[in-house]
């Protein structure tokens, strides 16, 4: 049984492999479509569900998009 969007998305399905950025797409066009999918792993609440994509979403962005960024720490050498 599956119990978090992530779960759902990485191990139960290959969307999180397929899509960029982990699913949600380049420009974040996927939410609307993960927030209908993450509506049955909780209770089909759609207010939990939104937050279960938003904390998805700023998990990819503290995680994935940093690595990608081309921005540099302050301090660091190009």
């Amino acid at each position: 049984m599956c119990h978090t969007l992530d779960d759902y998305l990485r191990r139960r399905t290959n969307i999180a492999q397929w899509i960029p950025r982990r699913g949600l797409g380049p420009r974040d066009e996927h939410v609307t479509r993960l927030t209908e999918l993450a509506k049955p792993l909780y209770g089909d609440d759609d207010n939990a569900a939104r937050q279960a994509v938003e904390e998805y979403q700023q998990d990819v962005v503290r995680t994935f998009d940093a690595v990608l960024s081309n921005d540099r720490a302050p301090g660091s050498t190009p």
